[in-house]
């Protein structure tokens, strides 16, 4: 059964144990996945937001559901690490880069506080999910900012998915 297949029964085995954003995080998380899987790619997910809880959640059942789509992945995609690269600079972002990777390995997760930690690096070299308040949106990183792909808005109305174009902020 492939990733697509398994994400909603997955969602729906807890859709009661995370907030509503959280919940909208994980599924973002999991269309990089998907998306990973679709184009033969092992793109990096970054989770981003300053709210710690959410940031944790978020990429705890991320790693979840990662194990159970792919039960024979190699340990290190199960761990997450912090990806904080400064630079004034493109190439002494991918220098941080590139002694980040030395350093750790390269691995399938990361999180952040904010995009702000890794503004630099060169466009699409990572899939961003980043969670601000009620509100969890994803895209690829971009040079000084990030395309918006879509986002799940807590509303009025529960499960609204309201989808954007290409936004840039």
């Amino acid at each position: 059964m492939s990733a697509r297949a398994k994400k909603e029964p997955f969602l729906d085995d807890i859709k009661r144990e995370l907030s509503e954003v959280q919940l909208a995080g994980v599924s973002l998380g999991i269309d990089c996945l998907i998306e990973n899987e679709a184009s033969y790619e092992d793109l990096p997910i970054v989770v981003a937001s300053y709210d710690d809880r959410d940031r944790s959640q978020v990429l705890d059942f991320l790693i979840k559901f990662f194990q159970q789509a792919y039960p024979h992945a190699h340990k290190d995609y199960l761990l997450s690490e912090p990806l904080s690269i400064g630079g004034t600079s493109e190439s002494d972002a991918l220098l941080n880069l590139i002694n980040v990777m030395r350093s750790r390995g390269r691995l399938l997760f990361y999180w952040a506080d904010s995009p702000s930690w890794f503004r630099q690096l060169p466009s699409n070299l990572f899939h961003v999910v980043e969670i601000e308040r009620r509100i969890a949106r994803r895209g690829k990183t971009a040079k000084a900012k990030y395309k918006l792909r879509g986002s799940l808005k807590n509303t009025a109305t529960p499960n609204v998915i309201c989808l954007k174009k290409c936004l840039a902020w």
